[in-house]
């Protein structure tokens, strides 16, 4: 699972669109005092953003293969641009691919205090050119973005 990534209730929305357990990737700043032992519980993966991370990859990767979801926010951070979605690091792409998975795109949009959340159906990697393919899926999900309407 895949989603843009507005503010720090992303993940609450995102594991209300499923019954199934999801291990977040999650920055490894999160992982200090009691809040280490919440992360920890839940299964979250800590990411270091500052340089590669096979661990998280590797645990993430353990995950898949036993059938239990990841959730990435492909941005790496808060969405601080005036587009829709910030760029997008390739490890969602990544792991997709190298664990012949499929990536079910989830958009999360908050205007006026409410909230809407869009789950796509899964869609499988076309190639194995990350590059490529986190392109393609970035702008499959920023036409998702751009095509929901509020009432």
């Amino acid at each position: 699972m895949v989603a843009n990534h507005q503010n720090a209730h992303d993940f609450l929305f995102v594991a209300s669109c499923t019954k199934r357990p999801i291990s977040f990737m999650a920055k490894k700043e999160l992982f200090k005092g009691p809040l280490r032992w919440i992360l920890k519980s839940i299964k979250t993966i800590a990411v270091d953003r500052k340089c590669k991370n096979p661990q998280a990859i590797q645990q993430a990767s353990i995950h898949l293969k036993n059938k239990r979801l990841i959730c990435i926010f492909p941005e790496g951070t808060f969405n601080k641009t005036t587009m829709p979605l910030a760029s997008f690091k390739k490890g969602a792409v990544r792991l997709a691919i190298d664990n012949n998975v499929p990536i079910v795109p989830i958009t999360i949009e908050i205007k006026r205090r409410q909230v809407r959340i869009d789950v796509d159906k899964p869609i499988w990697m076309k190639s194995k050119d990350y590059e490529e393919q986190t392109i393609r899926l970035r702008e499959l999900m920023m036409k998702k973005i751009r095509g929901m309407t509020w009432n």
